[in-house]
C-alpha cells in the first residue's frame, strides 16, 4: 500500500501509526519512566504468579535472584540507586548489605547478583515503565529487555518487552 500526503484515505492510517504508539508491539505507549526515592527500598511483586524478586544468598559469585512468595526477609529487598545519566537504578539486596546488585550477563541473557562496582556497567540498570493498573515493566537500560519471571523458585530472565503478566511488577515501598 503507497501513503500519499494529502490523501483523504490516507489520512486514517497515517495518523494511527503516527499518534498510536500503543499499536505498535513493544511498545507502552508513553513509555512513562518511573522515578523512585534514591535510597529508597522496595520490594518487587510479579502480576503473573504474585512471586517477589529474591536474591539468593551464595558465598558463590553469579548468585540467581529468583521469584519466591513472601516471607518478609532481607532478601526480598531491594535499595533503588538512581543512575547519575538516566532515570535509571540499580537494585541493591538489602540482605548483601548493598554490595550486591541486580545485573544481566550481556552475553548470557541470565540475570544474577553482582559485587557493586564491578561488572559491565549499563547492564547494571533498570528502567521502570508504568503500564497501568498499578505495574510496571522493569526494563534493562544496556539491552532494552524487560525482567520477566519463570515462575516461583526459578531464576527470573529477559526477554523482549511485550508487558505480559509474566513482566509486569508492582513495586512496593517500604
Amino acid at each position: 500500500m503507497r501513503f500519499y500526503w494529502g490523501k483523504v484515505n490516507t489520512f486514517l492510517p497515517a495518523f494511527l501509526i503516527a499518534s498510536c504508539g500503543y499499536l505498535i508491539p513493544g511498545s507502552f505507549g508513553s513509555d512513562e519512566l518511573t522515578e523512585l526515592e534514591n535510597h529508597a527500598v522496595h520490594t518487587f511483586q510479579n502480576r503473573h504468579d504474585l512471586g517477589f524478586l529474591t536474591a539468593i544468598t551464595l558465598k558463590t559469585s553469579y548468585a540467581p535472584i529468583v521469584q519466591d512468595i513472601w516471607r518478609d526477609m532481607a532478601s526480598q529487598k531491594w535499595r533503588v540507586v538512581k543512575a547519575y545519566f538516566s532515570k535509571s537504578y540499580q537494585l541493591r539486596s538489602v540482605s548483601s548489605n548493598d554490595e550486591k546488585l541486580m545485573e544481566l550477563d550481556l552475553t548470557t541473557g541470565r540475570v544474577y547478583q553482582d559485587t557493586v562496582g564491578v561488572g559491565l556497567g549499563n547492564s547494571q540498570y533498570w528502567q521502570m515503565i508504568y503500564v497501568g493498573h498499578g505495574y510496571h515493566v522493569i526494563k534493562n537500560y544496556k539491552t532494552g529487555d524487560c525482567l520477566e519471571s519463570s515462575g516461583l523458585g526459578e531464576p527470573v530472565r529477559v526477554s523482549p518487552c511485550t508487558s505480559i503478566p509474566r513482566q509486569q511488577w508492582a513495586i512496593h515501598s517500604l
